[in-house]
């Protein structure tokens, strides 16, 4: 009688296949979770070098010959990159770490000084330290144990320096054969939606992944370029900090605009230039919206923004910031994986 009634509900047959299969990703996510910046950096990499492993291919290339090369080319790269970029990154993280308690002091009598002007001009008691008491606390913290953090990070880089590239070799050489075994998983009677799902899911990933890291690169470009015109301070650690948190839909860029103005306000700067690194990230998100979205990703997603919101928020919690990063491509991958599963159950119920 259920298995009758179920024959007769593909939709529903459909979402229970769907809950099944998210129950198992998200339980592979947990258990795999120490390593999920190793595999996104790996897949992320594998996605921008494939056409070009791909074209050394055709050219006559030997698979292997192809992928050393271009991770040859890769690590040449990055190690001329660091030179020319890490130690001022880790300068300006060291001026940082130095004058973050003097900054803490003086944005906390900033803070008093708006406090005393609103209290004279409405007339109403106001008082800030109940709001920045949790935050100075924390950035104290932070202080003091920045040596523990630096250490763990620098672990953290070691790791991925290791890992990430054997992944990515393995994956440039093997993913063809990989995905093909794994196909053959499936029953006959699946197999061409199983393709279709996977050709939807691998294509839009891919676009997505390509448009995010260059929407990333140039939010990092303008920001920099900004903020050192203005003057700001630790202007190309502020800059690839926002390039980094535009990866964050729609909370990236409100989060960007709260360390300059920190950095601005405690270092005792002109409270103007709080004003012009505000002004230099909606610069950049203008350039963003207008110039980048449309060329790179437009509709790549095509997701709600509350459903987007949500799941930024949900993400989080379960996996940090990483998880913030991931929520996007798992939500559409999802979203591309429950329609493929209604069509296909409904056709294989009324094949016309």
């Amino acid at each position: 009688m259920m298995n009758t009634w179920l024959e007769r509900n593909p939709t529903l047959r459909a979402v229970g296949l769907f809950t099944a299969l998210c129950l198992i990703t998200a339980l592979l996510a947990w258990l795999i979770r120490p390593l999920i910046l190793h595999i996104v950096f790996a897949v992320s990499w594998y996605i921008l070098l494939h056409p070009v492993t791909a074209r050394l291919v055709h050219w006559g290339f030997t698979p292997n010959a192809a992928v050393g090369l271009v991770l040859l080319g890769l690590l040449i790269l990055s190690v001329l990159s660091g030179a020319l970029f890490l130690p001022l990154v880790l300068e300006q993280l060291s001026q940082l770490q130095t004058n973050l308690p003097n900054m803490l002091d003086q944005g906390q009598q900033w803070l008093d000084q708006v406090s005393q002007r609103f209290s004279q001009q409405f007339g109403l008691p106001l008082s800030v330290e109940v709001l920045s008491k949790p935050l100075v606390d924390w950035a104290s913290g932070g202080s003091k144990n920045a040596l523990l953090q630096v250490s763990n990070m620098a672990l953290t880089l070691v790791s991925l320096a290791l890992i990430v590239p054997l992944l990515a070799y393995f994956l440039l050489r093997d993913y063809r054969s990989l995905r093909n075994h794994v196909m053959q998983w499936v029953p006959n009677s699946q197999f061409e939606l199983a393709w279709l799902i996977y050709y939807r899911v691998a294509h839009q990933l891919q676009d997505y992944v390509r448009g995010v890291l260059v929407q990333s690169g140039i939010m990092a470009l303008i920001t920099t370029t900004g903020f050192a015109f203005f003057g700001i301070e630790m202007a190309v650690l502020l800059g690839l900090l926002t390039g980094l948190l535009n990866i964050i839909p729609y909370l990236g860029p409100i989060l960007a605009m709260i360390p300059p103005c920190l950095i601005v306000i405690g270092s005792g700067a002109d409270p103007s230039l709080a004003l012009a690194a505000i002004g230099v990230i909606l610069f950049a998100q203008l350039v963003d919206n207008t110039v980048v979205v449309p060329a790179f990703i437009a509709n790549v997603a095509d997701l709600h923004p509350l459903v987007v919101i949500l799941g930024v928020a949900i993400f989080g919690h379960f996996f940090g910031f990483i998880g913030m990063v991931l929520a996007i491509p798992a939500l559409f991958s999802a979203k591309i994986l429950f329609s493929g599963l209604v069509q296909g159950m409904q056709y294989r119920q009324n094949p016309v």
